[in-house]
């Protein structure tokens, strides 16, 4: 027979390990990651083309921008540990092709030129450009890359948000 002291004990271990509560987290282009403080990297071909810009709209009041020349190729990585992410940009009138890479296998999500619109749109601040559900909890790797432009595009990164189990 199992006393009163014991159920008590199994019935808190039960709830302990079964009410997991999931926890957004952040990682900003100047910041970086709201828990860790680990920032994004950022690398290119050409020296110093990812620039700081201010904006009271923005995640955080700034995002890193680069105008890309044909030919050039710009990465961005962000690191994290969790289940679930989703990156944000600016867009502007001309989107880039962008590919992302997810643990190292290429995602079939990536942006490319939508048609030409008029250069007077007023850019998308917050626009959704990529997200990925159901990883397994744990350290994940994500590779934004910029290439193949065939002509001078923007690239705009305000901020990610994953989530953590």
């Amino acid at each position: 027979m199992v006393k009163g002291s014991t159920l008590i004990v199994l019935a808190l271990h039960f709830f302990a390990t079964t009410w997991v509560i999931a926890t957004n987290r952040t990682i900003d282009d100047q910041f970086g990651d709201s828990h860790s403080g680990v920032k994004p990297t950022y690398l290119s071909s050409e020296n110093d083309i990812w620039k700081s810009h201010r904006c009271t709209s923005c995640f955080g009041g700034s995002y890193l921008a680069a105008t890309i020349l044909p030919s050039t190729v710009v990465n961005l990585t962000l690191k994290f540990e969790g289940t679930a992410i989703w990156v944000y940009f600016i867009l502007g009138s001309d989107l880039a092709k962008v590919s992302f890479f997810m643990d190292n296998n290429r995602s079939p999500t990536h942006l490319q030129d939508a048609g030409r619109v008029t250069r007077t749109i007023k850019p998308t601040q917050n626009a959704l450009v990529y997200s990925e559900t159901g990883l397994m909890m744990g350290s994940h790797k994500l590779l934004i890359t910029v290439s193949d432009s065939q002509e001078t595009v923007f690239v705009a990164f305000d901020f990610a948000r994953y989530q953590w189990i």
